[in-house]
């Protein structure tokens, strides 16, 4: 299958903008359904995908068996290939409208997510729809109080569109709750019957508060048709834009697994798109309110005659530009990574047998999925609902130990960066939205998506006839011969002075949040593997009091952070007291690793490994740049060019190189791609040679 190989290519683009109100990530997508049938069938599915090209307006009226309309020309069967009705009711109402056998539509979320609106839309171009019925919420138990109000939000939280219900009452649970999968929720019950004489085929409920829900289900009491059956378009809480074709302008996207092919990089990559599409109908002017972050951005390319679109990633938008003088908007979006350059975290040290114990001989796979833990409870604090990020760890990061976890108090991505660097690993995000976490292979085949399904890949060559530049195969930026390597030790503190232990209260090192708390941040001096208590001291040093409690102090092996609250007069010092002989100096040095051979031949060219204090010891350092050298001593050949693209070549992917020199091939993995389609396609790649070039 080599469609994209073709001389001549007919190529299509879409863009696909989820415009979630509060969440981003897609996994938080519900599924719908009727309530006695359990799931959509294959129609359902089929009409439900053609709702999100068709913006949830059928393209003809639909004749049911309701006598009001026949097939005559101007009505078309329902159940067609054109028809758009995933939800119908079984059973139909009465002449005065009213359901004696009420259908119930429920919508389904993969885990709690909080909703504050709910759009439904019947048959729009009958203008069909509800006007009375009843929303019941699955709230779980204990979290109903904590609803938040969003009143002062109902005017920018309704598309121009949709008539408005505004509910003002909150309800009250069902006396007894309900279990599923394990756990126990609350069923909340609102009634709206005040849809009055509105057009009812599209309605947005504002609910005046966020409610955490697992489950919606939509309730039919009477329907605004006589014998109709139940005919729901849409029943949820998202908005979604396709744009392709002549909406959409053009469109970019930079994916990477490293920043650089002719250089050494270990570390974290975040990848990027652009899109540029038809402000048709103002849309975007109109509801200004979707034009917010983290709304998702899928883009897509396909071969017209293959008709099989290929994604390119899933984004979160960052920012967008409506100009006055333009039809066109563009958004500017990310990937998930993005974000953790913003996100402080803090890698505590855990309260356990009386004292705060630094985390020893943990495996980097162990430290990454601690890391991603601290990320999604960081998320969550941060009012970001949907899945959690669940990274795909390279399992060979098992056998990589560390003596002592130094992570401290700063940024998930440094925290990651330096985690990348000091177990030689990539750590960037694929095609479907996940992050992998791979090591650097030194045994010269890279391991990449083990645990995905088998699905047809394109042979890709990449040659001087589908180039429109093409850099020859090089080795002179790809050697490392010499490695510098950070490292630390620990020796033992002499005679400890009081001053060491002993910390002075200055505002320099006040931090306020939004309820004017005093949270204080002290730098520890020296390396304590373990702190048995920290002291509150006031004017008289002699007066110390244990006053923290464990939930008023974070510990980590270099910073302790404490929620002082509001009075902080008179409270001048802290005391730290380690564990009996156990305080120590962190000594920190590096390492030079000499490939000498290569550097005969090559010249030097060094590679400075940023590994912060993850490295223990010299041997260790020393053993990581031997294993460098020996697989990049002698250099690797790569590729940099800008050829016509094929969307098959995704990161890790393996690409068949020409070398214009000698007229031979070899197989490059692909490193980074920077699409452009604006009609055409067009693609920068970078990609290193798998194996080790023959030494000089």
């Amino acid at each position: 299958m080599d469609s994209y190989g073709k001389t001549v290519r007919n190529l299509d683009g879409k863009v696909e903008i989820s415009f979630y109100e509060y969440y981003s990530d897609e996994l938080a997508v519900p599924s719908y359904a009727p309530a006695d049938s359990g799931e959509l069938d294959d129609y359902g599915k089929s009409a439900l995908e053609k709702l999100a090209v068709s913006e949830r307006t059928p393209d003809y009226k639909y004749a049911f068996l309701d006598g009001s309309a026949y097939p005559d020309g101007t009505c078309h069967p329902l159940g067609s290939k054109d028809g758009v009705f995933p939800l119908t009711s079984v059973n139909s109402c009465d002449k005065d409208g009213i359901f004696s056998a009420r259908p119930v539509f429920a919508l389904t979320y993969p885990e709690v997510r909080e909703v504050g609106r709910i759009l439904l839309i019947g048959d729009v171009r009958w203008k069909d729809g509800p006007i009375k019925y009843y929303l019941n919420l699955y709230v779980p138990e204990k979290s109903f109080n904590d609803c938040k109000g969003v009143f002062g939000e109902s005017t920018e939280r309704a598309p121009e569109e949709y008539n408005v219900i505004q509910v003002t009452q909150k309800p009250s649970p069902a006396e007894t709750p309900l279990s599923e999968a394990g756990k126990k929720y609350y069923k909340y019950r609102i009634g709206i019957s005040d849809v009055g004489f509105m057009d009812p085929s599209k309605q947005c409920i504002l609910l005046g508060y966020m409610y955490p829900v697992i489950k919606v289900e939509l309730e039919i009491a009477e329907w605004n048709r006589a014998n109709s059956s139940a005919k729901v378009t849409f029943f949820s809480d998202d908005i979604k834009s396709v744009s392709g074709d002549s909406e959409l302008q053009s469109m970019s996207v930079l994916e990477e697994k490293t920043d650089s092919a002719d250089k050494l990089s270990y570390g974290i990559t975040s990848n990027s798109c652009t899109v540029k599409i038809l402000n048709k109908d103002n849309r975007y002017v109109r509801d200004y309110g979707i034009l917010q972050k983290n709304r998702i951005v899928k883009p897509y390319i396909r071969e017209k005659s293959d008709g099989a679109w290929k994604p390119l990633g899933k984004f979160f938008s960052d920012s967008w530009e409506v100009p006055a003088n333009s039809a066109f908007i563009t958004c500017k979006s990310y990937d998930v990574l993005y974000n953790l350059q913003k996100m402080n975290l803090c890698y505590d040290t855990p309260y356990e047998n009386g004292s705060y114990n630094v985390e020893t001989n943990k495996s980097a796979y162990e430290i990454y999925e601690k890391i991603f833990a601290l990320i999604n409870e960081r998320r969550k604090a941060n009012g970001i609902y949907g899945a959690d990020i669940k990274p795909k760890i390279d399992r060979r990061l098992q056998n990589v130990t560390f003596p002592y976890v130094c992570l401290g108090f700063d940024t998930a991505w440094n925290m990651l960066q330096t985690m990348a660097n000091a177990s030689q690993s990539f750590i960037f995000v694929d095609r479907d939205g996940n992050v992998r976490i791979v090591q650097d292979d030194f045994n010269g085949e890279p391991v990449f998506n083990e645990d995905a399904e088998e699905k047809p890949k394109e042979k890709i060559v990449i040659s001087p006839s589908n180039s429109f530049s093409y850099n020859l195969p090089t080795m002179s930026h790809a050697i490392v011969n010499r490695v510098k390597v950070p490292y630390f030790t620990l020796e033992t503190e002499d005679e400890p002075k009081d001053d060491d232990e002993k910390f002075t209260i200055e505002e320099k090192d006040f931090e306020y949040d939004n309820n004017g708390n005093v949270m204080l941040n002290i730098s520890l001096k020296n390396f304590y593997p373990h702190i048995q208590e920290i002291w509150l001291c006031f004017d008289d040093y002699f007066s110390c009091k244990e006053i923290f409690s464990l939930d008023k102090l974070t510990v980590s092996y270099n910073q302790i952070r404490i929620d002082m609250g509001k009075d902080v007069e008179g409270k001048q010092y802290i005391k730290i007291i380690p564990n009996g002989e156990e305080k120590y100096k962190q000594v920190k040095a590096d390492t030079l690793y000499d490939e000498y051979i290569s550097q005969k031949h090559n010249g030097i060219s060094e590679f400075e490994l940023q590994s912060g204090n993850m490295i223990y010891g010299r041997d260790k350092a020393d053993q990581i740049g031997k294993k460098i050298t020996e697989r990049y001593g002698n250099g690797l050949s790569y590729i940099e060019t800008e050829w016509r693209g094929s969307p098959y070549l995704e990161l890790g992917e393996t690409v068949t190189g020409y070398s214009r020199k000698d007229e031979t091939t070899a197989e490059y993995e692909c490193l980074s791609n920077d699409y452009t389609y604006n009609g055409g396609l067009k693609v920068k790649t970078k990609a290193r040679a798998k194996k080790i070039t023959a030494s000089n």
